[in-house]
């Protein structure tokens, strides 16, 4: 991927956003979240936010 840059999220963004960046990015499959100086806080991969909606639908 040329820009990485463009898979970067910061944590103030909704799990919809997410998904806007996992479809539009589809080679890359997972989206990096970021805090305010740039460090890594966490990644978010299409398998995850499948496993969060399942456990929510049995909620």
């Amino acid at each position: 991927m040329k820009d990485w840059k463009r898979v970067l999220l910061s944590p103030n963004h909704c799990l919809v956003d997410a998904v806007a960046i996992l479809e539009r990015e589809a080679v890359t499959g997972i989206v990096v979240v970021v805090g305010e100086n740039g460090e890594l806080l966490g990644t978010i991969t299409d398998g995850d936010i499948r496993r969060a909606l399942i456990s929510r639908k049995e909620m």
